[in-house]
């Protein structure tokens, strides 16, 4: 039986559809989408990064802000598909479409990563940058307790424990960017054609995106501006290759593994250390709260994550770290051990019980399904 501790943890550090957001005038050329925060904090943070990247990379490259308060933003609405669902979409296409849905993938990647790094290099230069914390490594700590208990794994968590305060110290010291959040599920291709309002079903619009590749018809939407959106995570500070490991090595944007250090990091000099643990850090947020989902949250993982593979970065992780850096195996070999365990229990793992649903039955939201809550 799990825990109300685990569930507790889960909806404190995990569950990604705590703020109240609402999309008015959903289907005019007036639609704003209104951002509802848990405090004021994390409102002028993101007001300010929305501002200075609008001034340093462009007013294209982020909503427009059009009212803000000490708790609420309200942004213009941008219609279009999140690069995510797009490479969903892409990914999927067989036959014939195969060869042209993987050089239209691999395009919009090479422009979604052409972005990011300015952005992070425009990060880097907002006034306060060296005063944001570093993220959280409490929140790894969480999911690997969350798991443990979810799995009813072993561990020695003592061992453990003492691992992660040797990995916060490393981490606070290399933690020197604004945390971005690079995914290609926070930038948003802003074609009205791809727009899911426009369809009956994603089914009508997969087939849209289909037969535009084989009319050739496509470059419409492929040459549409991309945006970047949701900039919270910008309250804290992060390592320079956690941006390049989310756009670059994201289950959806993977195309093989690093093979040094220097191809985790654009305009800073390539760490060893700090690009494996980076890669340790990102992946237990990637596969962690998937994986959470799955095993607390059924109702909200089939909505959220459908698409998403946990696994996946838990396979990939131990040989990236000890590939990039080899002493990790003696540094953290705890922490290696309860990653291969995850290897081989994840995939296995099945639950017929939403714990959360059951523990907090009003809990309800619009989830995502591609940009924004409708």
């Amino acid at each position: 039986m799990i825990s109300n501790k685990a569930v507790l943890q889960f909806k404190t550090d995990l569950w990604k559809d705590q703020r109240a957001l609402e999309v008015r005038d959903g289907d005019t050329s007036n639609a704003t989408f209104i951002k509802h925060y848990d405090n004021e904090e994390e409102a002028i943070c993101e007001q300010e990064v929305i501002r200075h990247l609008a001034k340093y990379v462009g007013d294209d490259s982020v909503p427009e802000l059009l009212e803000y308060g000490p708790t609420t933003s309200t942004l213009r609405y941008i219609f279009g598909i999140r690069i995510f669902n797009l490479l969903v979409e892409l990914d999927n296409a067989s036959g014939s479409l195969n060869d042209e849905a993987g050089r239209l993938k691999r395009l919009i990647i090479k422009r979604c990563e052409a972005r990011q790094r300015k952005i992070q290099n425009a990060l880097y230069t907002l006034p306060n940058v060296k005063s944001k914390s570093p993220y959280p490594l409490r929140k790894v700590g969480s999911i690997i307790e969350i798991l443990g208990e979810c799995l009813d794994i072993k561990w020695d968590k003592n061992g453990i424990n003492l691992e992660l305060e040797w990995l916060e110290q490393s981490w606070a010291k290399s933690a020197i960017v604004p945390f971005r959040d690079a995914t290609c599920k926070n930038m948003v291709l802003a074609s009205r054609d791809l727009w899911l309002g426009s369809f009956v079903s994603e089914d009508q619009r997969r087939d849209f995106i289909y037969e535009s590749i084989k009319s050739g018809t496509y470059q419409r939407w492929l040459e549409a501006p991309i945006i970047d959106y949701d900039f919270c995570s910008c309250l804290h500070n992060t390592t320079p290759e956690d941006d390049v490991i989310s756009i670059r090595f994201h289950e959806r944007t993977w195309l093989a593994p690093p093979a040094s250090a220097a191809d985790v990091v654009w305009d800073f000099e390539p760490n060893s250390e700090r690009a494996a643990i980076t890669f340790f850090v990102r992946f237990y947020r990637f596969g962690g709260r998937k994986a959470a989902y799955r095993l607390l949250h059924s109702t909200g993982h089939r909505i959220r994550f459908r698409h998403d593979s946990d696994a996946f970065y838990f396979d990939r992780l131990p040989e990236i770290m000890r590939s990039l850096w080899p002493e990790v195996s003696n540094q953290l070999p705890g922490l290696l051990e309860f990653t291969e365990v995850l290897r081989r229990h994840l995939p296995l793992a099945r639950t017929d019980v939403d714990y959360f649903m059951a523990i907090h039955p009003l809990e309800k939201r619009n989830y995502y399904v591609d940009v924004y809550p409708r």
